[in-house]
Parts: structure tokens; sequence; C-alpha cells
């Protein structure tokens, strides 16, 4: 199949649904250079975005563990801004129940359709990137991945396909096979920097409730190291400590990881995620160095800070009242 041809018929809203859900289909086992081409056709159909510059970094994970966890990489991503990363971060309501970043904006009261990412990246080092707002072309295949009601190669193509044009990213996986891939992938589109990461419980993030894997491409290499929460000089989790039960105590989980006051599993699962953040940024060079430094500014106050200034400019800063 001409991979490229297939994603210029599904864009362009040509097919009907089913005859889109067969192409879908065949989609589903391709090559690496293949998903490069798909990641090229998915650009040109994007509405870019010209913000930030060779440091700007985008966090996020491409779904599929089904844990139903906290929006941890929402969260990292405000307190890794507050360390110094510039963060563009590509994100999307929840499609499975639990509670994207977009999700998250929206419960903080911030306007999704008008938001001012310049505005937000050069006053907060953060800004939020709305895929259906950048990526208007991917409607045309909701009828089909509907039919299929299954994960497609679109959950991987979205995360990849950052409107900001970054080119350094932390990309979370849940399924081994690919934390290998999507930093070769990614170098293939021109990634000067690029982290995957999984844990051992199937989280598409790292967490002090499981041991993680990293695979990293920088400085022309690529290099594959495990963490686990005592290599932080912590202690280990339950899983139980990250998920919440109903999207009320889903916030909660957020505001209160970004301010110290959640449980260790909460506030160390927060940290270590920004951490990875800032390897990728290049502000530090090793994951519990970020650690450290993401604990202090949480303790310090610093992350609640940006988390507040955000949500008192875009947003309704009444939400974070009693929550902190």
């Amino acid at each position: 199949m001409d991979v490229r041809l297939a994603m210029m018929t599904l864009l362009s809203g040509e097919g009907t649904d089913e005859t889109n859900a067969d192409i879908i289909r065949n989609l589903d086992d391709v090559s690496d250079s293949d998903i490069i081409s798909m990641i090229e056709i998915m650009k040109r159909f994007m509405i870019p975005v010209q913000i930030g510059d060779d440091s700007t970094i985008d966090m996020c994970g491409t779904g599929g563990d089904k844990l139903a966890t906290f929006n941890i990489s929402t969260a990292a991503a405000f307190v890794a801004a507050a360390c110094g990363v510039s963060i563009a971060k590509h994100g999307n309501r929840s499609s499975s129940g639990g509670v994207g970043s977009v999700d998250i904006l929206e419960m903080l009261g911030v306007d999704i359709y008008n938001m001012d990412a310049a505005g937000m990246l050069k006053e907060y080092n953060l800004c939020f990137l709305f895929a259906q707002r950048h990526h208007p072309a991917v409607r045309h295949v909701a009828g089909a991945r509907r039919i299929l009601d299954r994960r497609t190669i679109f959950n991987l193509l979205g995360p990849l396909c950052n409107p900001a044009n970054v080119r350094c990213q932390l990309v979370g996986v849940s399924d081994d096979a690919m934390l290998h891939r999507i930093p070769r992938i990614m170098r293939g589109c021109g990634s000067t920097r690029i982290m995957s990461v999984t844990s051992e419980n199937g989280m598409d993030e790292l967490s002090v409730t499981s041991p993680g894997s990293i695979c990293i491409y920088r400085n022309g290499s690529m290099t594959t190291s495990h963490i686990h929460a005592r290599d932080l000089g912590v202690c280990e989790s339950p899983l139980s400590d990250i998920i919440p039960d109903t999207r009320a105590e889903s916030l909660e989980y957020f505001v209160k990881g970004i301010s110290g006051s959640a449980s260790d599993g909460i506030v160390n699962t927060t940290a270590l995620n920004a951490a990875a953040g800032m390897v990728v940024a290049g502000t530090v060079d090793t994951i519990p160095e970020g650690f450290d430094a993401a604990i202090n500014v949480i303790k310090s106050g610093k992350a609640l800070d940006v988390l507040y200034g955000f949500v008192g400019k875009f947003g309704d800063v009444s939400v974070l009242e009693d929550m902190a």
C-alpha cells in the first residue's frame, strides 16, 4: 500500500467511513519509514503555529494503558515550566473516559478555542495546542475510527505531529515494542532530542509505582536505560495512589501534585515526569538530577505559582481555591 496516497485519501475527505475504515485497517502494520511518510502528509494538513525555539519541547503520551491515572503529563509540564523548560504541549480531550490535557484546561475555566499560545509560552514557559484546532482534517476519519472501535495508527500519529514542530519531545508509550521505534521515527523526522518511556505496569508514562524503561536519542546516538523509585531516593508507591475515582478527584490530584500536598506517589510521579522533560530539554543531564530540581520547585511553591498565574490569566482561579 502507498501510505502517502492512503493518508491523502483519508485526510482529504474523499472516502466514505467504510472505505476509510478499510484503509486504516491496512495501516496497522507499517514500517518506520512508512510512519515517517504518514507524519509528513499529516503535517501538510496541519495548521502550524510559529512559537518557541529549538529548545522548546512537547510532553505527551500515546495512551492505551487503560489505567485511568490522573493527568500526569500536564501536571509534570507545569512543574517543568517552573524549572525553566519551554513547553508547547499538544493535547486533546480524553476519548476513553479519563481526563486529557484539554479536559483539565476546561475544568480550570480556560477557553480552549481561543488560547493565546504565544502569550502563554512567553509568560509561563508553557502553552497548550488543542489537537482538534490544529488538525481539522482528522475529523474526516472520525467515523471510520468509530466503526473500528479500537486504537489505530492515528493514536500514534497525533502525538508525533506537534503543531509547533518542536524538535525535542518526551513521548510515553504503553507498548514495549514502540519504546525503541519512537526515537528512530522522530529522528527520521528531524528531531534532535527524543525520549520514549514506558513502565512495567503498562503505563505510558514513568511513575514511582513501577520500574520504568527509557530510550533516548540525543547527541547523535540512542541509549536505553531503566529507572526505579530507589534511584530517586524515594519509596515505591502503590498504583492505586495515582488513580482517581472521579473527574473531580482527577483535578484534585493534578493540582495537589503541583502544590506538593498530595500523596508521595502523586507528587513523586509528577516530579519524575517533569525530570524526564528536563532531560529532553537539555536543562539537566540525568533524571535523578531533574527529579531533585522538580521536587525543589514543588516544595518552594514555584510550581504552584506558575499554575495560579496561568489559570488566573487564562481561566478561572476560583476553581483552585481550597484545593491546593
